[in-house]
């Protein structure tokens, strides 16, 4: 069965509009793109107390246009988690985790490796009915770079930059639902996410570049917002979708825990609009090729803060229930 064209000109009108956002930069979450949710696999569920009841993993791999940040053409993820404990289907606990790496084409064979995006946590799950749940506990994210000689023999000047913000997490999951029903179904999905950062760094080689975009010190707290939206025909396994992120940040004047709350600065941004298509088993994975536009303040790659504005092609394979 075909998609209805009005529908499929939504999506990309949607998908070009957000394109051509400008000053729509956020800080780069390993994760931004999937939301991790254990307690959305009801085929794990237990009438007890279980452990190790269900591990899910998911994997990546993207391409960035020509025209994308000045370091960036390769792109490569995996994550997901491992659920330690389960009570009665309705609390969970387990570690979560997602690894970015980011290439770009200045070597022989066009794949350099720049910087790895780290990101761990143990959270907490608790369902709140069939179709939310609520997630808390601390992640810990940092970035290093992977290879610091070629920019010392192409500037003949050390260059570093290594980050880490990390912090407890809070996150309201609002699972998949149908909100249209007809030969197209359409169901929604949002999460929001705060991060109220306890553990910064941000160290920069030259020190010249430490006076260059937002100091990481200062972040205090950030506040996540994630939509999606499936069009699937009725009983079919392949489907549409489109997500998107909006991302606000407090910076605040100082860089102690009490400083970093006083006189603050608040910056909006977009992290990322995607485009999917998707090919999945309700009771298992799902594959997905999508487009996907990303805004960056900082690409976190040259000390010097550059924004990045990025277009990337790719594919990625998930848990059709756990990861949305």
């Amino acid at each position: 069965m075909k998609f209805p064209v009005p529908l499929l000109r939504a999506l990309l009108l949607a998908t070009a509009f957000a394109a051509c956002a400008r000053d729509a930069a956020a800080q780069n979450l390993p994760d931004r793109a999937v939301v991790l949710d254990p307690l959305g696999n009801h085929a794990a569920d237990t009438n007890g107390f279980a452990w190790l009841n269900a591990m899910q993993l998911y994997g990546e791999f993207s391409r960035y246009s020509n025209g994308s940040g000045a370091h960036h053409r390769w792109n490569a993820k995996s994550g997901g988690f491992i659920e330690f404990a389960r009570w009665d289907s309705t609390w969970s606990i387990g570690m979560m985790g997602t690894m970015e790496m980011v290439a770009d084409a200045a070597s022989d064979i066009g794949f350099n490796p720049r910087a790895i995006f780290w990101e761990e946590g143990i959270l907490a799950s608790v369902r709140l009915n069939h179709d939310a749940a609520f997630q808390f506990g601390y992640m810990h994210r940092c970035k290093h770079d992977v290879d610091n000689l070629e920019p010392y023999l192409y500037s003949n000047r050390i260059e570093q930059y290594t980050l880490i913000y990390s912090g407890l997490t809070t996150r309201l999951l609002l699972r998949p639902r149908l909100v249209a029903d007809g030969p197209v179904q359409l169901f929604a999905s949002a999460a929001a996410r705060n991060d109220a950062f306890l553990h910064l760094y941000d160290e920069r080689h030259p020190q010249e570049a430490e006076r260059t975009g937002r100091n990481m010190y200062t972040l205090a707290d950030a506040l996540n917002l994630t939509a999606r939206i499936d069009a699937r025909p009725h009983d079919a396994r392949y489907g549409l979708h489109l997500s998107a992120g909006s991302m606000l940040s407090l910076f605040g004047s100082g860089t102690d825990l009490g400083g970093r709350w006083r006189n603050l600065q608040i910056e909006t941004a977009v992290p990322f609009v995607e485009l999917g298509l998707d090919l999945f088993n309700p009771r298992a994975g799902a594959f997905t090729v999508f487009a996907r536009g990303e805004w960056q303040r900082d690409g976190a790659i040259d000390p010097f803060t550059t924004a990045a504005r990025l277009f990337a092609v790719g594919i990625r394979a998930t848990n059709w229930q756990t990861m949305w």
